[in-house]
């Protein structure tokens, strides 16, 4: 009997307010330096498409409004739609400033370290002394430390779900069957057994199912080996120094390029071996951008499909209210657009899901970045929709369409007092529509869980796979914080013509952030490695609520309105960084059932298959960093 006492300490004082990216990474195991690059990316996207889609119907706005004097337009900045832009270009331009100082930081630590470059597009048959001349030519001699190269990775799928599936075939073995074969001795077990009537139940359903599941991934990986056509290799290699590896960055991003055996490669600093998708490697860099190209006009189709559905409900909502066929229908018919605005960000999800999986990412934090991009682009077209397919549909309505269309097209972007306070307005519409936001995205936020739950279980075909069917899957919260996004980039594009809504965010955040942390404590499977990324989201939307409080208070310069937002900031405040680390991370990390949880995820994490030759090299090597899926399997079988 072996008695192992595991000990985890946290370091309170430093989780309490706004832990650096260093203590995360210790505390959570999860290097949240990646979100610097992503937040970049929506500043870029930010830009062009709200230039794009606000800024000519502010334009005619203010052609109407103040008598064709457009250089009236910088005067009247605070009652625009470009006002809004200012918050959210501001808050992401101090995020990225931050994350451009912290990226210079580990790069000087990177002095007296280990620097791992990852190169791709690698031709076949290249030897690793090929790999080490062309580097070397750029970088000099005895810089490199280690090469590790990697064949044929697109089998690497069929490698890992053969490891798994062997991995989950011999706990069954432990777990289940060895201690049945040793309870059930009697003459009737022997009996039944001879029959193979209970083959079918529990363990031995379970034996023929891995058996056959194994057997087919055997003959496919033999398959696999013989198409190599259009595969390419890849190599990671580590430097003693910083300065040789950023030589070969900078000729890799040249007009010529860093090019091996006549062959342009792709080069990048490596991430961490838990983040890199090894299959993905062998995928030419001109196809990988094709499908970047491609998924990206999909987004784009998919957005102008939902303008089309809401403008045909806003038509029906228009055409029972003109001849007053139905008062109540039309009240339904309005309240149907904003619940189908939220059901159809769903429906089309799993597209977008596709999409990603299709783009065939180098990594898992590239992954989630192009994630947040399309989810971003296709989640704040639907929002704006709600807005500008009202105003499509009065333009299509015009009576004249002469002279007076430009006139009549100002009169509908226009924001005055009837907008913001009529019954049937623009105005309305966003008071209904962060009504809709404070009361469905709980409730879609609560359903998913169980939903995933019965899914999973009813499709389960081993007793393994229903025991992860019950854990429930974890929140993602990249999804989760470019959702609060989306509002955010909403309500302050239109904060200046509606103030109400900064309050009524406000409220959104608050119970939005309570209701996923009691969803995630009783419905989820608490995710242990990435909170650091949640804390990161959590801090941003604290930030973006005190820039709205400081801007309000400027606005109408009314210290009562201050003194409530402030109330809500400092209690969304403590709900936000506190609440989830004193009461749900910090007693689970101290648990004995977070320390095996994080344990058993090692032989699940990808690494990549080698040749008995190149798993031996790594295996004498003096630093392992990249370890091969079968050294982890030796430690558990």
């Amino acid at each position: 009997m072996i008695n192992i006492k595991i000990e985890m300490t946290t370091n309170l004082k430093s989780l309490r307010f706004f832990p650096s990216n260093q203590v995360i990474q210790q505390t959570f195991g999860l290097d949240i330096s990646l979100f610097n690059q992503q937040m970049f990316y929506l500043i870029l996207l930010s830009i062009g498409f709200y230039m794009m889609i606000l800024a000519i119907p502010v334009l005619y706005a203010y052609q109407d409004i103040h008598n064709n004097e457009l250089n009236t337009l910088t005067m009247s900045l605070q009652s625009s739609l470009l006002r809004g832009c200012l918050y959210y270009f501001g808050l992401l331009s101090l995020t990225f400033s931050a994350g451009f100082f912290s990226s210079l930081r580990k790069a000087q630590k990177h002095n007296n370290k280990r620097v791992d470059l990852l190169i791709m597009n690698i031709p076949q048959n290249t030897s690793e002394d090929q790999i080490i001349k062309s580097v070397e030519h750029i970088s000099g001699n005895y810089t490199i430390k280690t090469i590790l190269k990697i064949v044929n990775p697109k089998s690497y799928n069929l490698q890992e779900d053969l490891y798994l599936r062997e991995k989950e075939f011999y706990d069954r073995i432990k777990q289940d069957g060895a201690n049945k074969m040793k309870e059930q001795q009697g003459k009737f077990w022997k009996k039944m057994k001879l029959t193979k009537f209970v083959q079918y139940f529990g363990f031995y359903r379970d034996y023929d199912y891995y058996k056959s599941q194994i057997t087919q991934l055997n003959l496919k990986i033999k398959i696999s080996a013989l198409d190599q056509l259009e595969e390419e290799d890849a190599a990671i290699v580590t430097f003693k120094e910083f300065n040789p590896a950023q030589k070969i960055l900078k000729k890799s991003k040249g007009i010529f390029g860093f090019k091996i055996q006549s062959s342009r490669v792709r080069v990048l600093f490596a991430p961490h071996p838990n983040d890199i998708i090894y299959a993905n490697l062998g995928v030419n860099n001109k196809v990988r951008f094709g499908k970047q190209v491609l998924t990206f006009l999909i987004v784009i189709i998919i957005s102008f499909v939902n303008f089309l559905i809401l403008c045909w409900m806003r038509q029906l909502e228009r055409n029972l209210q003109d001849k007053q066929l139905s008062f109540a229908g039309g009240y339904f018919v309005y309240i149907g657009i904003f619940v189908v605005m939220m059901l159809l960000d769903l429906i089309f999800r799993p597209v977008l899901y596709w999409a990603n999986y299709f783009e065939q990412h180098v990594s898992y934090g590239e992954k989630e970045r192009s994630w947040m991009v399309r989810l971003f682009i296709y989640s704040l077209l639907n929002k704006l929709s709600m807005i500008f397919s009202r105003n499509f549909v009065a333009l299509l309505n015009l009576k004249n369409k002469g002279s007076d269309y430009l006139k009549g097209l100002a009169q509908v972007f226009q924001y005055t007092t009837i907008w913001r306070r009529g019954s049937d307005t623009g105005g309305s519409d966003l008071i209904s529509f962060m009504w809709v936001c404070i009361i469905m995205y709980p409730i879609l936020e609560f359903l998913a869980p169980i939903l995933y739950k019965l899914c999973q279980y009813s499709a389960a075909t081993t007793q393994y796979d229903k025991e992860i069917a019950r854990n429930g899957t974890d929140i993602r919260f990249t999804s989760v914080w470019t959702s609060v996004l989306v509002v955010f980039c909403t309500v302050f594009s239109f904060a200046s013509v509606q103030p109400e809504i900064i309050l009524m965010f406000a409220l959104f955040c608050c119970i939005y952030g309570v209701s996923l942390k009691v969803i995630q404590r009783y419905l989820c499977k608490r995710p242990f490695q990435i909170n650091g990324v949640a804390q990161t989201s959590e801090i941003v939307i604290i930030f973006s609520i005190l820039i709205a409080v400081f801007f309000l208070s400027i606005t109408y310069d009314n210290w009562a309105v201050w003194f409530a937002c402030g109330i809500i900031f400092v209690i969304f405040t403590y709900i936000g960084s506190l609440f989830i680390f004193q009461s749900v991370i910090i007693p689970y990390v101290n648990s004995t059932e977070a320390f095996l949880e994080e344990e058993s995820k090692l032989y699940q994490l990808p690494k990549p298959f080698y040749s008995i030759l190149e798993k031996q090299q790594i295996e004498s090597a003096s630093d392992p960093y990249y370890t091969t899926p079968r050294n982890l399997q030796s430690s558990f079988i």
